[in-house]
């Protein structure tokens, strides 16, 4: 290993729906005891920084300080942040995604929102998509979180946001902002928190 420090996937890497990929656990506990940098990047924008840790820590054997976790809500979050438009959002997304865009002092606008950000979305319904159309026709920024139009699951590969977000591209005529890997904004924000360069 004589790289400076590792930016490591998590879906089909450390593990594949609930099963374990025993092979990528023991690669960070390599890292660890190298003390090698490395930052866990997820395009995941269901679970929270902490679930995610808490997860990998009872489910995949992978004990990782928090810092070492950055998801595509982080990501946009902070290109957001860096777009400064306003601080009114419309959110297509889970727990995960929602509630940490509030803790970011974004509150929900249905009607004229600066941003719609469009993640995975278990619960997802015409309105939910009705509501982002029409907030993207006025002018929002479309931003989805990654373009993964399928996840690999225990089941197979699922329908993931990358193709919730081609609904609505196809229903707007607007292309998403994408964040999430293989994107540039995901992986130069992650080389900042892990504090190397390219």
């Amino acid at each position: 290993m004589t790289y400076k420090g590792y930016l490591i996937d998590l879906d089909g890497t450390i593990y594949k729906g609930k099963n374990r990929i025993p092979a990528g656990e023991r690669f960070i506990q390599r890292l660890q005891e190298r003390n090698i940098p490395y930052v866990l990047v997820t395009n995941n924008s269901t679970r929270t920084p902490e679930k995610v840790q808490e997860m990998l820590s009872t489910q995949f054997n992978v004990h990782t300080p928090l810092d070492t976790i950055y998801t595509a809500t982080m990501a946009t979050i902070d290109y957001m942040n860096d777009l400064n438009r306003g601080k009114t959002v419309y959110v297509i997304g889970e727990t995960g995604l929602k509630t940490a865009i509030a803790e970011a002092g974004y509150v929900e606008d249905t009607e004229n929102p600066a941003y719609v950000v469009v993640g995975l979305d278990n619960d997802l319904t015409y309105e939910k998509l009705a509501v982002a159309t029409l907030a993207i026709q006025k002018g929002a920024v479309f931003i989805g979180t990654n373009p993964d139009l399928n996840i690999p699951t225990e089941r197979g590969l699922m329908p993931g946001a990358g193709a919730i977000n081609k609904l609505l591209e196809a229903a707007t005529r607007v292309q998403p902002v994408f964040i999430g890997k293989p994107n540039a904004i995901i992986m130069n924000k992650a080389l900042d928190v892990l504090g190397v360069k390219r």
